[in-house]
């Protein structure tokens, strides 16, 4: 089965008997199962690419992260999952291309880093926080993984800025800002 038929909100048996397009949305207070044209009106989406070798699944939607205030260090660009199982954040980046103050162990507070999906400003989602500043749409921490292709997990608290859509049938994520 395609890794998409693992989550359980693409299990429904009216998706897999096909009366339900395959997809979901997920809100600060909802998740919409099935998707129409009706609520995926006002979002940003990104088309993403076929998952080599598996039918009917799809690769992550590209994204770059980055670190405003230092100096000299541009966004890094990769793949991108919003994860709403987990509260806090994770970078997967080899050591060598961290930014020195910061290459090791968790992001400290008050760190600034930046998202963008699928790659600048402007984009289908375009956010940036403060690691420690406790706002909704701040993981509760940023860690870093040790990994040989540039990667960042969202974690679940970007649904508190952002609306979230996965229309696992048409092989499109979206966002749509909700504060």
């Amino acid at each position: 089965l395609p890794s998409e038929l693992n989550n359980a909100l693409l299990s429904l048996s009216a998706i897999i008997k096909g009366s339900m397009h395959p997809g979901y949305i997920v809100t600060a207070n909802s998740v919409t199962l099935g998707v129409t044209r009706r609520n995926q009106a006002g979002y940003k989406q990104i088309k993403l690419q076929p998952k080599a070798g598996v039918s009917g699944d799809w690769s992550t939607e590209p994204g770059c992260f980055g670190f405003p205030k230092i100096s000299g260090y541009g966004a890094i660009c990769g793949h991108m999952l919003v994860d709403t199982g987990i509260k806090y954040m994770i970078l997967g980046l080899p050591v060598a291309r961290r930014p020195a103050p910061i290459a090791n162990g968790t992001i400290p507070n008050g760190t600034r880093i930046a998202i963008h999906a699928p790659k600048n400003t402007g984009s289908a989602l375009s956010s940036d926080f403060t690691v420690g500043d406790g706002a909704p749409a701040t993981p509760a921490a940023v860690r870093w993984a040790n990994d040989k292709q540039a990667f960042f997990n969202t974690g679940r608290n970007l649904i508190a800025k952002f609306r979230y859509l996965f229309d696992a049938g048409s092989g499109k994520v979206g966002f749509k800002r909700s504060i």
